[in-house]
């Protein structure tokens, strides 16, 4: 008699597999809708430890179909599971930072795909966090702070390093007011490799109503070659793609998307902004993803609310 696979898992089930070697978690949470409220606690800054990001918004749905969420065809879908580490001998748990929202279309997308050793976890990232059970540190996942026009300011008055402070605390790099990341991404397949430099600047000068700080992307572009821009500082939130032409080391045409973007803040309206007049600063950031695709790496991005 064949036991049938219950399509849920409780967190302390899951919490027992974690040194599973074919385990594979994943995080399926969607922004809310509607009256929904967004948690407190979500992707990215808490994740169960050890998931991945399967993003239903974009990767796992047909971005050309008319109606949101369609389905992928596939092709797509197994490329992008693929592209998670996920093969037919995964274990899949899925889950979202609401309960049970998403991850039940996450859950039903593997089972039309064919994927037999699939649930969801019951109460999903809240009730994972209501039992203390371990988050992946976020601590991992900052590659660098770097400095600001509010850092220095105290930095040089006072004679105290902040960012220094912090970074010794996680155990992270330091940049400076501007500076590089090259990130190289290499083809197991072949010694193939690709680069993505990106160039950050914690930015300057006011924040107009007009332009909102996008017409310095073109001054940045001419002065700088760089893949990725990005800036902040004047607490304006925007994303810009640019096409640049170049000519390849084979002599072939090509066009490159530049992608500009403006990091706003976090914190709420303050008396800075009431005496300046200033509008309510826009709160979040981006949320960038480098994939896959045809046998080239590119760069999406996404809110970070």
């Amino acid at each position: 008699m064949k036991t049938k696979l219950s399509p849920l898992i409780s967190v302390k089930q899951l919490c027992n597999k974690l040194d599973n070697e074919n385990l594979v978690i994943l995080d399926a949470s969607i922004p809310p809708v509607g009256n929904m409220q967004q948690p407190q606690q979500c992707w990215p800054s808490a994740i169960i430890q050890g998931a991945r990001r399967f993003d239903i918004n974009n990767g796992f749905s047909d971005e050309q179909a008319e109606y949101p969420h369609t389905m992928p065809s596939e092709a797509q879908f197994i490329e992008k599971a693929q592209a998670l580490g996920i093969n037919k001998n995964s274990e899949i748990v899925v889950y979202d930072s609401f309960g049970i929202f998403s991850s039940a279309r996450a859950w039903w997308m593997f089972k039309a795909m064919g994927h037999k050793n699939v649930t969801v976890l019951n109460g999903g990232l809240p009730q994972w966090i209501k039992e203390g059970l371990p988050l992946a540190s976020y601590a991992e996942n900052i590659l660098i702070i770097s400095e600001g026009n509010h850092e220095n300011s105290i930095k040089n008055r006072h004679e105290i390093d902040l960012l220094a402070m912090l970074g010794d605390k996680l155990n992270c790099n330091i940049g400076s007011y501007d500076g590089w990341i090259k990130l190289t991404f290499k083809f197991n397949a072949s010694s193939r490799t690709q680069t993505y430099n990106i160039y950050y600047n914690h930015g300057g000068g006011g924040n107009s109503p007009v332009t909102v700080g996008v017409i310095g992307t073109n001054r940045r572009q001419v002065n700088i070659n760089a893949d990725i821009f990005l800036s902040g500082h004047d607490h304006n939130k925007w994303k810009v793609s640019k096409t640049q032409r170049e000519l390849n080391q084979r002599g072939i045409e090509q066009c490159k998307q530049i992608v500009h973007l403006d990091c706003s803040t976090y914190k709420k309206l303050g008396e800075w902004e009431k005496e300046k007049g200033f509008p309510h600063p826009t709160l979040g950031g981006w949320f960038g993803t480098f994939y896959v695709e045809s046998d080239t790496v590119k760069f999406k991005v996404e809110d970070a609310q």
